[in-house]
């Protein structure tokens, strides 16, 4: 997945700033910078601040929107590597620090560009994002220590759910670390299981404030979570179903690691962790430590709101149980991978026709897409890893436009891609026009006539390519799509334009309605393939015209018959009774000011280019019938 990078030179000194501020630079490479300000925190919260004191950069020392900010005479520190999420965990943000310099990162697929993240030594953390502006911060009456967001392993869980190497509180995987009551953020010297130092209860556990069952919340929310405060956005408390996962996908051990009992889970992929038997606690007393061990879920019992589900490890097996919130339990926390999608094209535009067209799809983990409508199809509707995604749109009966919204979403991440399709056109097809089948590989219907033809004798209309009304001058001036008589183009050119008629450009389309389109250059060439046809000059009803055989099996005899209707230049007409000059929809990619067409005389048939603003004659195809 691509990565954006984004550098922050941060202008460190080791002088006064100004009078306001002094910047003590990273001199030392140990990451950490002082800042001392007479400003207040309530200030820098609520954007008071006007005095600089570092300011963003980017790598081409452009200035990032904003300016990074902190609270009077504190200090802190950039972390070496880590990820952010945001207080919802929907955003997730990577940084590194690098000698005084800090680089960030932003994950694939965020519109969030680039986020600064300080840890303040008083009681505030500070999220500052430079995209927009905006300030969020937490406040607390510990500092959050913010564990290394990287001290996981890998299990190769289905979900792809990372697992910490040790418990809330600890130093190492042995260590018990602390005790937390079920949606409490801070370890107690007591949990009283009369529930009169609980949270979440007023009357002794009999109901409670916040989680319950009946319009409660029933899984913790990320302030309520033990993991979530004092380990950083970057964890969380496990699941009900992430606990009952990690139960039946690994293998469990009872063994000791450095003479603290446990258990060794370990998965298919050869990678474990270890769980010590911390045991509990109940009131003030320790209980069952060396022999059981309980962990914290971050989901309630709804069927008994005053129990939550752990993880229990006793001799026999390790389970899952639900036990009263107010006792001590442990927390080992958990995270996901970071997941970053990205697809192609956030828009597609369909004719009235439709049809089907393909978006890249860009993914490091698992994803799926749906559709808004049914009438915009998708496939395939779900993926791992790269691939691509066909979006087919069916006819547009309606003379009204209608849009639907494909969803492409991987983890908490979604792309959507708007599909728009044109309504029918409001021409209609004019009276004793057919669609000839000559059997072409391709299901290609010829008309029988010209657009604005009466019979397939009749020259009908003459348009310049891309206009859809006829005119008596054909030249650069006037012409659509250019504004300096043909030196340059504004919609159909071979710089990044389109280089195939847009419907609304169509003649044959706009004129005869939605079930007709000029033909492109492919379809012409396959019309005079001798493979596939006769071509033989002829006079036909007083007119000369090129007489167009089918060679098929089961379609000799079908044929379509064009008048040399020849050409229009200025006002003069070219070539009529002698040539003809029909425009497909194609541009000429190497001249764009010419584009792709039929021609034919009474001694050849070929396909060729002419200048855009010429007036030539237009004979619709269509597809097969359904």
């Amino acid at each position: 997945m691509k990565k954006t990078l984004f550098t922050f030179l941060l202008l460190f000194a080791a002088t006064s700033m100004n009078a306001q501020g002094i910047v003590k630079g990273d001199m030392d490479g140990d990451g950490e910078v002082t800042i001392t300000d007479v400003m207040s925190a309530v200030d820098v919260i609520l954007g008071k601040a006007s005095k600089k004191l570092v300011n963003p950069y980017n790598v081409d020392n452009t200035l990032i929107v904003g300016t990074w900010y902190a609270p009077d005479g504190t200090s802190f520190t950039l972390y070496e590597d880590g990820t952010i999420e945001d207080y919802t965990g929907a955003a997730k943000y990577k940084f590194r620090n690098y000698l005084g310099t800090l680089t960030m990162y932003n994950v694939p697929g965020k519109a969030v560009k680039v986020m600064g993240v300080v840890k303040v030594t008083k009681s505030y953390l500070l999220l500052l994002d430079y995209a927009t502006g905006a300030v969020a911060y937490y406040t607390s009456s510990a500092v959050p220590n913010f564990h290394n967001p990287d001290d996981y392993v890998d299990l190769g869980l289905p979900s792809g759910t990372l697992w910490a190497t040790c418990n809330v509180g600890a130093s190492s995987p042995e260590d018990y670390g602390d005790y937390f009551a079920w949606g409490e953020t801070s370890a107690k010297t007591s949990y009283n299981s009369d529930w009169s130092n609980y949270f979440d209860t007023n009357d002794d556990g009999n109901t409670f404030n916040k989680y319950y069952d009946n319009g409660g919340l029933t899984e913790l929310k990320p302030e309520d979570d033990a993991a979530y405060v004092n380990w950083g956005p970057a964890w969380r408390m496990p699941s009900q179903y992430q606990i009952d996962e990690l139960r039946t996908n690994c293998t469990w051990t009872l063994t000791a690691k450095n003479n603290v009992n446990g258990y060794e889970v370990k998965s298919p992929n050869g990678n474990s962790i270890f769980l010590p038997a911390a045991g509990l606690l109940n009131v003030s007393s320790l209980l069952d430590v060396g022999s059981g061990g309980y962990y914290w879920s971050r989901t309630l019992v709804e069927s008994d709101p005053s129990h939550a589900w752990f993880l229990g490890l006793t001799s026999n097996r390790p389970g899952r149980g639900d036990g009263k919130r107010c006792l001590g339990f442990s927390v080992r926390p958990v995270r996901l991978p970071e997941i970053g999608v990205e697809v192609s094209a956030s828009s597609l535009s369909f004719a009235s026709l439709g049809g089907s067209e393909q978006v890249s799809i860009n993914c490091n983990g698992s994803w799926t897409a749906s559709s808004s409508e049914s009438w915009c199809i998708i496939s395939p509707a779900s993926g791992t890893g790269d691939g691509s995604l066909t979006i087919t749109v069916s006819e547009n009966t309606s003379t009204d436009s209608r849009s639907a919204t494909v969803t492409v979403t991987a983890d908490a991440l979604t792309r959507t891609i708007t599909v728009t399709q044109n309504g029918k056109a409001a021409g209609n097809t004019p009276a004793g026009v057919t669609a000839v089948d000559l059997g072409l590989p391709s299901g290609t219907l010829w008309a029988n006539m010209n657009v604005g033809a009466s019979s397939p004798e009749d020259y009908g209309d003459y348009f310049a390519w891309g206009e859809t009304s006829t005119k008596t001058t054909f030249y650069w001036s006037p012409y659509f799509d250019t504004n300096d008589n043909g030196d340059t183009f504004n919609k159909y050119n071979n710089n990044g334009g389109l280089t195939e008629l847009k419907p609304e450009d169509d003649a044959a389309y706009v004129n005869w309605g939605s079930a007709w389109r000029m033909p492109s250059i492919d379809q012409y060439n396959e019309l005079i393939n001798s493979n596939y046809t006769t071509t033989e000059w002829t006079y036909q009803n007083g007119v000369y015209g090129l007489k167009i055989t089918s060679n098929m099996e089961d379609y000799e005899g079908n044929s379509v018959f064009l008048p040399a209707a020849g050409s229009r230049y200025d006002s003069m007409p070219f070539d009529a009774g002698s040539g003809g000059d029909y425009w497909s929809r194609t541009l000429n990619s190497d001249s764009p000011d010419r584009a792709w067409g039929l021609y034919f005389d009474s001694s050849s048939v070929y396909t060729s280019y002419g200048l855009r603003y010429f007036g030539f004659t237009v004979r619709p195809v269509r597809r097969l019938p359904e």
